[in-house]
């Protein structure tokens, strides 16, 4: 009975140890992914901002 007891002891913690774990890992990818977008978005309005200013530059009007 004893051992029984210590092995569910056992293996809960090792189950809510790999939880935390993959919520840590699953935590560090979606602020990686969020970093990511965020430079994607940064980039994007760079390169809008050059063709809009090219645009000018040449005399395209828009409107």
């Amino acid at each position: 009975m004893i051992f029984a007891l210590i092995l569910i002891s056992v293996s809960t913690l090792v189950y809510g140890v790999a939880g935390l774990f993959a919520w840590w890992l699953d935590r560090n990818d979606a602020r990686v992914y969020a970093e990511f977008r965020a430079q994607q978005l940064v980039a994007w309005a760079q390169l809008e901002a050059d063709v809009i200013a090219a645009e000018r530059a040449i005399g395209v009007r828009h409107g």
